[in-house]
């Protein structure tokens, strides 16, 4: 989550900070384009791109 988002509830208490240990986080990203797009094929490279 974004700290802008979430600043006047930081601020207020209503939320807090839970400091994570380092490392490297990952999560699932997930394309989405029309059916039959002319870009299909770079839409796919990209995809590629973004799994190595």
């Amino acid at each position: 989550m974004y700290r802008s988002v979430v600043q006047a509830e930081l601020a207020a208490g209503k939320l807090v900070e839970l400091p994570l240990a380092s490392g490297r986080l990952a999560h699932d990203l997930d394309l989405v384009y029309v059916k039959d797009s002319f870009f299909a094929g770079d839409y796919a490279a990209l995809a590629a791109q973004l799994r190595s």
